[in-house]
């Protein structure tokens, strides 16, 4: 019968040597390879990231460490796991130690396969040996890093321990894209020459929205803006505000669904918050009608500056843009 208490000392006394010895060799074995892959992820969300292994080398595995560092500014782990592997590793059974430190800034792993030698790891492609979850508070646009790494008191870092001896593995690092699922869309509209002009804005969102601004471009020789007003989903906004410093050819719109938070846009596809109303010129500038004229997103708007950004509480985020267009006619009958 096994003694826990000597057991457990072997354990520590383990998992101590891989630390120490790790800091003994001098070059990455390339006949190993731990690896994480590239990825996207949607901001607000989550995203799983797989540590796997490669090894090509004959000998036996007996166990590992691993130091997984994140940015905490756009990607913070929110749970760990053994990988699908790994748990099977000790000849169909979960390896005899494992385990695991989260921080804001990383995640630490040690694992010992087997206390008496009775099993061990030979030849593998993608492997896992880790799993975590993490949630996404970067900024849309961005990307942020994954990185093998020494993390922690007493010191971990990414080793596998072959015949007791520690050897550093090549490290294939991750960088992960934040991407948007949201969507704010100029649409399509018609105006007469010398009349007016009416234009969509919609949102595809999928969560509940607060509130949005927009700052949009168009050409003022043939339209100069009229005005904006709620509409559609949005259509019982507490506030709609126009910007009053807009610079020639731009315009800058806020809106706030409810000052008590008690409103929401709702998650939907296409859902018109906005009309946008613009004049359109007399003189075409001797172009001939129909003539189609874009309208479209720009950086930003006014001073201060209004941007292109939708809020939900304290998440706010720069959504896929896509740019919209007037077609402008004469209906003057041909006699």
């Amino acid at each position: 019968m096994f003694n826990l208490t000597k057991l457990g000392k072997a354990c520590i006394a383990f998992l101590l040597a891989t630390v120490m010895l790790s800091g003994f060799a001098q070059a990455q074995n390339p006949d190993l390879l731990v690896k994480m892959s590239d990825g996207q992820a949607f901001g607000g969300g989550s995203l799983t990231q797989s540590i796997l292994l490669d090894n090509s080398q004959p000998g036996a595995i007996q166990g590992w460490s691993l130091g997984v560092c994140n940015d905490p500014g756009s990607l913070i782990p929110a749970s760990s796991a053994l990988g699908v592997d790994a748990a099977t590793v000790k000849n169909g059974a979960a390896p005899d130690f494992e385990t695991m430190n989260l921080t804001d800034e990383a995640v630490t792993q040690g694992v010992v396969i087997c206390f008496t030698g009775c099993a061990t790891l030979g030849e593998v492609t993608d492997f896992e040996m880790l799993s975590i979850d993490y949630s996404v508070i970067g900024e849309v646009g961005s990307s942020s890093q994954l990185q093998f790494c020494s993390y922690g008191t007493p010191l971990v870092t990414t080793v596998l321990v072959i015949d007791s001896e520690s050897v550093i593995p090549t490290k294939q690092d991750s960088t992960i894209e934040i991407l948007s699922p949201n969507f704010l869309t100029l649409g399509t509209g018609m105006g007469v020459i010398g009349q007016t002009a009416e234009l969509p804005v919609s949102l595809t969102t999928e969560r509940p929205i607060d509130g949005l601004s927009i700052a949009v471009g168009y050409d003022q020789s043939l339209l100069t803006f009229a005005g904006a007003t709620a509409a559609g989903a949005a259509a019982d906004a507490d506030f709609v505000e126009v910007s009053g410093t807009a610079e020639p050819g731009t315009l800058g719109v806020g809106l706030v669904m409810s000052f008590s938070l008690s409103v929401e846009i709702p998650v939907g596809e296409d859902q018109q918050v906005l009309s946008l109303a613009f004049n359109v010129a007399n003189d075409l500038g001797g172009q001939p009608a129909p003539l189609v004229t874009s309208v479209g997103f720009i950086p930003a708007s006014g001073s201060p500056p209004i941007t292109n950004r939708i809020v939900d509480g304290s998440y706010s985020e720069t959504p896929n843009l896509v740019d919209g267009s007037i077609e402008l006619v004469d209906f003057n009958p041909f006699v």
